[in-house]
This record gives structure tokens, sequence and C-alpha cells, in this order.
């Protein structure tokens, strides 16, 4: 078969062309147009954000609806279809009494949720005032000024606001929209992105609102409960409306407002796929509202896809709704991340529907999102388009033009094809003991996890310590956004299963996850699809957080064991980090420290935990024998994700580092993280009335807090009292409110506490340590700011790719030399 295709290809490199470059000012845009002439062609225009210069323009197949613009008018404008939403919006009250004018950026949530907080606040008396659509002007502006770690549609938030500043305005909202409602999931959570849970926190890093005499309405949203959601807005109405009766009006108006616009997208979804399948080509953009409807953003790429004769569908007209997700993907927490499953299973059973995955650089949930939607449209052609603050036109319009060609040469050949939707399998916490259970050596907690599992009869084993080969394999299988833990312990595994002796039917890998917003969810998952690609059919064992990392058969004897170990093991380490940089004899202390892990493991093995507690005072001995040189040290915290901050070979040995130039440090404690989750649970099953979890969770929490004190009082005549006492929970939740809410679950919470916590304790410099591309550690990136502010203290924020850190050493001497200054400057206060 013979089909003809408008992509030029190799064609072009032998044509003779012309280049020019000029700005056009016909708008605020102000966008940098490069002119190509070509030989005896029409000259094409690139760098425009609007199509005056697009020899496409003229040529357009505009036989399809304009769907990004029908379903951006429901959202922002669903009263008058004709206004100019490219222009700011002013939304007054119903009443018309204005009780004050509260600004609304036009990002994130707000491309979803805006037709709720419009009408709720108009309803309290309040006009709306919505920043303009995105330009070139606000992404300049926001990429020059905003938090560098996190994806454009967060980083743009900073110029809307800046934008809404510049009005008169008396409020600002940057709601913490925490989770989201769907009609169609029982899973525990629905979260969004942790960006969008988290933008008030990392906005305050940038702006001095009192300063511009603007309030800042930064209210937690858990619009997946409405009980606790209406609570919410009764809450912050009343404190903007002292009338009971008008917060109630509001808050129903609100609801229905949402309502009309999803029944309005809904009705347009259903024409639209009326359209289809009349024999229309449909490209649905598989991404969020907020990167794939803000033309700012995306390029435009809806448009460029109508030029080119397709019909572009915006992912949240589709009866998304209706699909099943949860039975296939139980883990997946992410609203959006159901959502975009939802409409690639729509995408793969309809012959003339095709998916563009639209994603923006270090977006870190699409990172794994992407591994189940590949799975999903296998034998479908599709399109995945990353974009960033430095893409251009010219380059997306080629993609897309030879996407369109491959669909037309590969309908048929698809059209034969048997659809499969591959589906991970669910986590599992039950095995056969008989089988081998192999832990990937992520800390030295793993003596521990292996000894208790020994204890209770299951044959554990952990594997060698990751290495250059670990890297290159993990990313090997990787889409390229993964954090590095997940892609080191992906490498791990994948390097054990391609052993010849390695047998899968007698074996087990072994894989952690939580509940939380964090993409540690879905490291199990992703790597069960590896092990797919490989064609390894091995089960993966996965206990979560939420339930106290329990094992089935194993019981609370088992997951006490574990915790007195990893308790055992925190207090080892600041044995260490106490005694290594002052041993005479270099690697000693080292020796000792390998030594008691081992016995720590084999008292386990042995006993259980009265046989480790029983032990401890012996195994822990011989650190007294080691002989130390008197010094003075400026004491350094470290601080971050669990994994890097402690795994020597990821984050290139940075407590030794720290060592050889001078300063003497501490690792935030593994326990730290096993305490929150007990916290955690503690408070959402008596907030769910579920009174006999709670209980439970009680009576755990008093078994950890003795456990935790029985076993520091071992260690009371090597550690000092600093030392041997870690805050509570509610403490270190405390420490961090004025910087991170409580609302948002994970390990910033934490972070930005202990970090305090080394601060009160006399600690003279912050290290906080995270992968690249991780969102919990951009947030803590962001609000260090302030803390540095607020305490007067040296703080480091360092990124880890599995890259050699050419600079590293440089930039520790550095902030050494801060430290030991911040020292002296406290010795002699204290003096």
């Amino acid at each position: 078969m013979t089909a003809t295709t408008k992509f030029r290809g190799f064609e072009l490199a032998e044509l003779q062309y012309k280049t020019a470059h000029f700005g056009c000012n016909l708008c605020s845009n102000v966008c940098e147009i490069t002119k190509v002439t070509l030989q005896d062609d029409e000259p094409l225009y690139y760098g425009a954000r609007c199509d005056r210069f697009d020899s496409l323009a003229g040529k357009a197949d505009n036989k399809h609806p304009d769907l990004f613009a029908a379903r951006n008018r429901i959202i922002f404008d669903p009263e008058n279809a004709g206004l100019e939403i490219e222009k700011k919006i002013s939304l007054l009250p119903y009443s018309g009494q204005v009780r004050g004018r509260i600004g609304i950026p036009r990002t994130l949530a707000m491309w979803d949720k805006l037709p709720f907080f419009a009408a709720y606040f108009r309803a309290l008396g309040y006009e709306v005032i919505l920043s303009p659509m995105t330009g070139q002007k606000i992404i300049n502006n926001s990429v020059q000024a905003a938090e560098p770690n996190i994806c454009l549609p967060a980083k743009i938030t900073h110029g809307h606001v800046e934008v809404l500043l510049e009005e008169e305005i008396d409020h600002i909202f940057l709601p913490a929209l925490i989770d989201s409602d769907h009609a169609n999931t029982q899973t525990r959570t629905n979260y969004t992105c942790p960006l969008i849970q988290t933008q008030p926190c990392i906005l305050k890093s940038q702006f001095d609102f009192t300063a511009h005499g603007v309030n800042l309405i930064a209210t937690p949203f858990h619009f997946y409960c409405e009980p606790k959601v209406r609570k919410e807005l009764t809450e912050l109405g009343r404190s903007l409306v002292n009338d009971r009766a008008t917060v109630r009006k509001a808050i129903n108006t609100g609801f229905s407002a949402q309502q009309d616009a999803y029944t309005a997208l809904q009705r347009l979804g259903h024409k639209t796929l009326d359209h289809v399948e009349a024999g229309n080509l449909g490209i649905v953009i598989l991404g969020r509202p907020y990167n794939s409807c803000d033309h700012g953003i995306s390029l435009e790429i809806s448009q460029k896809l109508r030029k080119l004769g397709a019909l572009p569908i915006p992912i949240d007209i589709l009866p998304w709704e209706t699909v099943e997700v949860d039975r296939d993907y139980p883990y997946m927490q992410w609203h959006s991340g159901k959502r975009i499953i939802a409409a690639a299973k729509l995408t793969q059973q309809m012959d003339n529907l095709y998916g563009l995955y639209l994603s923006h650089f270090n977006c870190g949930p699409d990172s794994f999102i992407l591994h189940y939607v590949k799975e999903i449209l296998t034998g479908k052609p599709f399109l995945n388009i990353e974009l960033d603050e430095h893409s251009a036109d010219a380059g997306v319009v080629t993609r897309c033009e030879a996407f369109l060609d491959s669909l037309t040469l590969s309908k048929q050949r698809f059209n034969r094809q048997r659809r499969s939707s591959p589906v991970p399998d669910h986590s599992k916490t039950e095995f056969d003991s008989s089988k081998k259970l192999y832990l990937p050596n992520m800390l030295d907690h793993h003596h521990a996890i292996e000894g208790a599992l020994i204890h209770f009869g299951i044959d554990a084993e952990t594997l060698p310590p990751p290495d250059e080969e670990s890297i290159t394999l993990g990313r090997k299988y990787a889409t390229g956004g993964e954090c590095l833990p997940f892609i080191i312990t992906a490498g791990d595994f994948i390097k054990l299963v391609t052993k010849p002796d390695f047998d899968p039917k007698k074996s087990y890998l072994f894989m952690a996850t939580s509940s939380g917003p964090c993409r540690f969810c879905h490291y199990f998952a992703a790597q069960k699809l590896i092990m797919r690609k490989l064609g390894v059919k091995v089960d993966l064992v996965t206990p979560e957080s939420y339930s106290g990392y329990a094992m089935k058969d194993l019981g609370a004897s088992f997951r006490r064991a574990i915790w007195d170990g990893i308790v055992a093991i925190d207090m080892l380490q600041k044995l260490l980090w106490k005694t290594r940089p002052y041993e005479v004899e270099a690697g000693s202390t080292d020796a000792v420290y390998r030594r008691a892990l081992k016995e720590i493991q084999e008292a386990l093995i042995n006993n259980g935990r009265a046989g480790l507690v029983s032990s401890l005072p012996k195994i822990i001995a011989p650190f007294k024998e080691i002989e130390q040189i008197e010094e003075d040290r400026p004491l350094i915290g470290i601080v971050g994700e669990i994994y890097l901050r402690v795994n020597e070979f990821s984050n290139s040995n940075l407590a030794r580092l720290v060592e050889e130039l001078g300063g003497e440090a501490r690792v935030a404690p593994m326990s730290e993280w096993i305490a929150y989750t007990n916290y955690k649970k503690v408070k959402d099953t008596w907030e769910k009335r579920e009174i006999k979890a709670h209980l439970k969770a009680q009576i755990e929490k008093k078994f950890l807090s003795h456990d935790e004190h029985a076993i520091a009082r071992l260690f009371k005549e090597q550690l000092s009292v600093n030392d041997l006492e870690e805050p509570l929970t509610t403490q270190v939740i405390a420490h961090s409110d004025p910087y991170i809410s409580d609302a948002y679950r994970g390990e910033p919470v934490l972070t930005v506490g202990k970090a305090i916590d080394y601060t009160i304790k006399g600690f003279d410099g912050i290290l906080n340590v995270m992968p690249f591309s991780c969102m919990p550690g951009a947030m803590v990136s962001a609000v260090s700011t302030l803390v540095k502010r607020d305490y007067h203290l040296p703080w480091l924020n360092l990124t880890f790719d599995g890259q050699e850190q050419t600079n590293l050493r440089t930039r520790l001497e550095a902030f050494l030399h801060q430290a030991q200054a911040h020292k002296e400057r406290r010795s002699v206060v204290t003096h």
C-alpha cells in the first residue's frame, strides 16, 4: 500500500535556505520570530505564540470543532461565552455588594476547580480577579525567580501571583488542594500533585504578601471527603463573612457550579465521541488541564494538531469517571493519574482515537504514569512530548506531523491486532516461606529487617551494595524522569534476576511501599513491569506504611522486632558519626561499626527482639576502646530523602566528606519515618471514627515509644542527651508547621522539622539531600530560604542524580567554612 505524506524528511537537508530574526511587538508576549526562507518554497516562521506568522494558518483544516476553546469557556466563563478569556477576568458578586477583592492565579488546580471557588467567593460577596492567560512575560518572570527544581506549570504560578499583586486586591487565594473528588474510585487516597498541595508554602518563600498589603488565603482542602471539605470551607467562609447562612449557601453554590461545569464538559465529550465514531481522527491529549489546556505552556499544541487535520481532545471532557481504574491500579494515589489511565483505556478501546502524552520536564508523577500508559496502549501508536520553558514550536510541529503520518500508515496493521491492557500485579504481603526473599541494599537497617525475617522463618537475603552497574541497568529500563532510589533498586533487581542461577519460581523480591503522595508508592509496580519486559515471572512482596509495614501471618511481634532493630541501628549510627571524625587509627571505627551491624542481625536471628536488647551492651562496648583525639568541630545535620541521606554510594559518601572537611555529621534517623506513619494512622482512624483501628494504632504507639526509650538507655554511657532523645513526631510537625503544613503527608514535614530540631540542639549547619526531580525535595529547597532567614543558620541543598558530582567538594568546603563561622559566633554568644 502506498501512502502520501506531508513530512519532508531528509529531503530538507539538500535544500538551500536563509534565516532572519525579528521581534514581534504586536502583543505583550514580544515573541522572537525566526524566518526561514526555503529554496523554491514559501517562507516558514517559528517562535510565535500565536499563528500570525504561521504558513499553515491560511491552510488550516478547521472542519473540526475547537474543543479546547469550548472546554476553557466552560471553566473560565460559563455565563458569557463570548468573553475574551485571554484578558484579566473580573467576576462580581451575585448581589453586586462587594465585600472585597480576591485574586486567583489561573494556574494548577484552578484549571479544574475555578467554577467552584469563583461561585463560592462571589456568593460570599467578593469580587474575583482572575489572572490573565499565560504569556511569554509571565513565563520569563517565573523562570527567573521561581524555585528551579519544579516543573514549568508550577513555576508559572510565580508570574501569575506577580501580576495579581499589581492589582488592587485584598486577598490572594493560593489553596493547598490536598485531594480531589472522584465519582468512580474507592481507593483510600486521591491526591493532587504534591506541588499543588504545597503551592502556598512555596510561594510564601518567594513573596512577602504582608508587605504588599494582601492577605494570603492558604487553606488546605480535602475534596475527596465531602464532610471534611465542607468543614474547611465553613471555617474559611466564617473568617470572611460573619454569617452562617451566607457561608452555607456559598458552599452549596460552589458545589452546584462545579457540577454544572462537569455536566457541560461531559455533554461536550459525548458529542465529541460521536464525531470520532463517525470516522474522524481524534487525538486525546493525555495530560492535566493545567499543562495541556494552557496554550502558553503547551505551545498551543491543540491548535497545531487542528491545523494538521486532527481533532485534539481535552482529557476532562471524556467519560473517564465511567472507566474502572481501581481494580487494575489500586496503588494509583494521584487523581491526575487515575484520569490519565482512564483516558488511555478509552483511547485503546476506540479505533479512531490515539493518544498524545503531553508532559513537562521535571514532572514527578508522569515518570511513573508513563510506564502504565505504555502498557495500556500496547500495539497502538502514541506520541510522547515533553516540554519546558526552552521548547520551540518547530520541533513540536515536526513531531506532530510525523506522528499523524504514522497513524495513516499503521491504522490497518493495528486494527488487525488483538487489543490488550496489561495489568500490573497488586501489592501483596503474603508469601510462601519455602521461597527466598531478596531485599534491596538501601540502608544499613536491612540488617535488622533481614534478621527479624529469618527469626520468623523466612529465608531472607540482602543484595550486595549498589554500584555503577546498578545505575546503568536501572536507567536502561526507566522512562528517564524517575528518582534515583528507584533507578538504583531497579538496577539491583535486574542484576539479580538476570543471573543464570536465579530461579524466579523459588524467589520473591522485597520492595516496601507507602500510601502518601510521593512516587515511592509506584516503585514496586514499575519494577514489576520491568520484570515483565525481561520475561521474568517473579512476585514482589510489598508491605505498606499505612499498615505499619505489616506482613501477613507474621503479626505484631515481627513488626516490633524490626522496630527495635531499626532504633538500635539508628543509635549505632550516631555512635559511628560521633566517633569516626576523631579516631586516631583510620578505619577503626568503621570496623567496629560493621562488626556491630552483623552482631545485631545475629542477635535478632537467634533470639528475636529479646536477644537484641540483652546483647546490645556487649555489641556496642568496643566503641569505648577506640582511641580518639580531642577536637572541636562544627556539627552538621544531614536531612532529606530517606534513602539518599544514608546510602553512601548514592550520596557520594556525604557524611565522610563532611568529616574530611572538618565537620561532625549526624543523619536524621530512619525511625522517625515509622513513628510518623503511626502518628498519621492514629490521626486518620480518629477522624474517620474507625475506633477499633484507632485503639490498635494507639497501642502500637505506646509500644514504639516504650521500646525506643528502652534501647536508648543502653547507649546513655556513650551518647549525649541530644543524641539519645529524638523529638516526638508532634514536636517535629510543630517545628515544620510555619513552613509546610501538616495537611501535606510525607517527608518534607519531617525534613524541615528535624532540621529545626538540629538547630535548636546547637548544630551549625544543615545539608538537605534530594534526588534529581524529587518533588518533596523541591518543596524543602523552596522553604529553606525562610528557615535560613529565621534561624540564621547555614543551609545547603544538594541534588544527586547518579552522576559524578564534580563540584561537590568545593561547595562543601564553602559550606563548612560558614558552619565554622557560625560555631564561633555561637560560642561567643554562649560565653
